[in-house]
């Protein structure tokens, strides 16, 4: 089987194991944290706003639709219907992984449908750490991206049967990517979180976005094994 089938393959039962495993994640330390009620606001609710900027485009909540799929004829209306919804309601959107689009332009759609149904939107593109600069800047202009967020996947990759084995010079490539982008480039990890020294890291190299909803959220390792 050709690199490209194995990609979307693998992306169509990312989808169905992801529905088959709804509810299972790993715990974010959130569960630990309790909010003290106000019972005496004195606000009036029409008077409060959400809204924040992203460069000079506007958001209505700090709501994002983070990463999820791409690549596929499935996940082309996944992500159709993900970008109506950011659209209406004025979220912040990114899009799952963009390597297999680069590999495949039959793919590209799957992602460029994100751009078309939610033209004045704030859209993030997203591809490996590992990929080479001229490939971010090819996956930032298929989506014509506000920013884009440069994944770190160790576990998964191991866990993958055909998943990568060589980590050596990622930080060193996200410095040359950072120098050739002229959007925000954010470091996301999937699954299982980044730690102070790896976030330290990623800084001195500079990085300035960190996305930090990895750890609690879909379980990669999981997926994997079900794969």
């Amino acid at each position: 089987m050709e690199v490209i089938e194995i990609r979307e393959k693998r992306k169509n039962e990312h989808i169905e194991i992801a529905c088959a495993l709804a509810g299972e994640q790993g715990a974010t330390g959130l569960e630990n944290v309790h909010l003290i009620h106000n019972a005496l606001p004195e606000l009036d609710l029409a008077d409060i706003n959400l809204q924040g900027f992203w460069g000079a485009k506007a958001y209505r909540y700090p709501l994002v639709i983070n990463a999820m799929t791409g690549g596929t004829y499935k996940s082309h209306q996944i992500n159709q219907d993900l970008a109506y919804l950011a659209a209406k309601h004025g979220l912040i959107m990114a899009v799952g992984s963009q390597v297999v689009a680069l590999e495949n332009p039959e793919a590209r759609e799957s992602f460029s449908v994100v751009r078309k149904e939610n033209p004045g939107g704030i859209i993030w593109a997203n591809i490996s750490a590992r990929s080479e600069p001229e490939k971010v800047k090819q996956a930032a202009e298929m989506i014509d991206a506000d920013g884009i967020q440069l994944h770190l996947n160790v576990p998964q990759e191991l866990t993958m049967f055909e998943g990568d084995r060589d980590f050596t010079g990622i930080l060193e490539n996200i410095g040359k990517i950072i120098s050739c982008l002229d959007i925000p480039v954010m470091a996301k990890e999937v699954g299982f979180g980044l730690s102070r020294e790896a976030g330290l890291s990623l800084y001195r190299q500079g990085i300035r976005t960190f996305d930090i909803g990895g750890r609690g959220g879909t379980n990669f390792l999981a997926i994997e094994d079900q794969r």
